[in-house]
């Protein structure tokens, strides 16, 4: 009777503890689901709430460069439109003041003519009076205009020897100008080219020492990690042998105080409560050992892909410098060769201008040779005329007369040439101040507002940083607040199961020490 009681009662515990060990290991499985459901849901919530900042981020510098762009369009419109309309409005001042000079200069001349005409007029009246003493004077005469003939044909050979050497010293300064300005040009885009490459090399260098820093933080996080998960697994593995030991522990003791009342059977079913924690202990070592084995490949898998895509950054970003070093070369190229060609351009359009000069300064001087040639004749032919119809008291009076008015006309257009002179090196000056103060004030400007622009770019990228750093402390706290959580509910889930297996062990040494009091009691009941 004994016997039977203590299978049936065995059986009975067997099945508690069976039902007991399925409803905890249910509960654990769905627990653990719940809890990587919510890791999962915070894990999607987190990328999102980054993938979204992101994107606002991006979207804010997108816009604030626009209007930056369109800033500048703006302000480089209106500094165009300020030029151009300063620039017609200098130009509609030469032109006023080109015609107020040539409307004097023509009022003058018409002056000037008219008092030639009214002199004319007297002299030729005296001439009708004092005819017979011209007679004696014409040889006189012809020999004086002899010799302004030869005077003037010398002044005449003087003046175009002069104009040949001004025209000559014009081109040679001009050619001298001209070299100059493609010896500076030269040394300018020869300039532009060292610091151009000497950027590209800094760029080179500062993107190579970027891209080490980046392989080097990575390969320390990736350090961490393995070692953070070395850390957890060892901590695995030593946390389940002391349950395990403990388990065993706990059991032996159990079995001991059991093998008094049970003998061999106890001692049977301890032997393969041994075998079954020592095949549990073999097989959960496998599971680690695994573990470790498959994230160790799952890292390095990561470190090599890591390096492949770092290594073709590398190379795609040293193509795209070497494609911006060949476009740029390709450029100061072109503008060596556009240069060039304008230069030449504006020597050939000078070259056919200073000989337009030249043929049209000889036509002038021509004509004047012709026309004072045949003036001079008809002179000598009137005069002659005149003379032998004057005598020798008008001819002394006219001679005196001749001299003063002369002397007077060429008074006249020194001091007149002189004012005209002195008018416009006036104007020039002040018109040559008015475009160095124009620029100033312009250069000015454009300093101002490049400063502005720099200042605002400056405080806008300091924003847009404390932004990036205050949102990067608040997800941080986020994922240590939500890490302290979780650790503070498994914590406690931990305690709530140890509670409830204490209970448990608590209820089930209660119905042995039930059964072993009332064995038949219990047994009649349980039946």
């Amino acid at each position: 009777m004994d016997n039977h009681l203590n299978v049936k009662f065995g059986q009975f515990m067997n099945n508690v503890n069976l039902k007991f060990g399925q409803f905890m290991n249910n509960v654990n499985v769905k627990f653990g689901q719940f809890m990587n459901n919510v890791n999962v849901k915070f894990g999607q919530f987190m990328n999102n709430v980054n993938v979204k900042f992101g994107q606002f981020i991006n979207n804010v510098n997108v816009k604030f460069g626009q209007f930056i762009n369109n800033v500048n369009l703006k302000f480089g419109q209106f500094m165009n439109n300020v030029n151009v309309k300063f620039g017609q409005f200098m130009n509609n001042v030469n032109v006023k003041f080109g015609q107020f000079m040539n409307n004097v200069n023509v009022k003058f001349g018409q002056f000037m003519n008219n008092v030639n005409l009214k002199f004319g007029k007297f002299i030729n009246n005296v001439n009708v009076k004092f005819g017979q003493f011209m007679n004696n004077v014409n040889v006189k005469f012809g020999q004086f205009m002899n010799n302004v003939n030869i005077k003037f044909g010398q002044f005449m050979n003087n003046v175009n020897v002069k104009f040949g050497q001004f025209m000559n010293n014009v081109n040679v300064k001009f050619g001298q100008f001209m070299n100059n300005v493609n010896v500076k040009f030269g040394q300018f885009i020869n300039n532009v080219n060292v610091k151009f490459g000497q950027f590209m090399n800094n760029v080179n260098v500062k993107f190579g020492q970027f891209m080490n820093n980046v392989n080097v933080k990575f390969g320390q996080f990736m350090n961490n990690v393995n070692v953070k998960f070395g850390q957890f697994i060892n901590n695995v593995n030593l946390k389940f042998g002391q349950f395990m030991n403990n388990v065993n522990l706990k059991f032996g003791q159990f079995m001991n105080n059991v093998n008094v009342k049970f003998g061999q059977f106890m001692n049977n079913v301890n032997v393969k409560f041994g075998q079954f924690m020592n095949n549990v202990n073999l097989k959960f070592g496998k599971f680690i050992n695994n573990v470790n084995v498959k994230f160790g490949q799952f890292m390095n898998n990561v470190n090599v892909k890591f390096g492949q895509f770092m290594n073709n950054v590398n190379i795609k970003f040293g193509q795209f410098m070497n494609n911006v070093n060949v476009k740029f070369g390709q450029f100061m190229n072109n503008v060596n060769v556009k240069f060039g060609q304008f230069m030449n351009n504006v020597n050939v359009k000078f070259g056919q201008f200073i000989n337009n000069v030249n043929v049209k300064f000889g036509q002038f001087i021509n004509n004047v040779n012709l026309k004072f040639g045949q003036f001079m004749n008809n002179v000598n032919v009137k005069f002659g005329q005149f003379m032998n119809n004057v005598n020798v008291k008008f001819g002394q009076f006219m001679n005196n007369v001749n001299l003063k008015f002369g002397q007077f006309m060429n008074n006249v257009n020194v001091k007149f040439g002189q004012f005209m002179n002195n008018v416009n090196v006036k104007f020039g000056q002040f018109m040559n101040n008015v475009n160095v103060k124009f620029g100033q004030f312009m250069n000015n400007v454009n300093l101002k507002f490049g400063q502005f622009m720099n200042h605002v770019n400056v405080k806008f990228g300091q924003f847009m940083n404390n932004v990036n750093v205050k949102f990067g402390q608040f997800m941080n706290n986020v994922n240590v607040k939500f890490g302290q959580f979780m650790n503070n509910v498994n914590l406690k889930f931990g305690q709530f199961m140890n509670n409830v297996n204490v209970k448990f062990g608590q209820f089930m040494n209660n119905v042995n020490v039930y059964f072993c009091v009332n064995r038949e009691l219990a047994v009649t009941k349980l039946l």
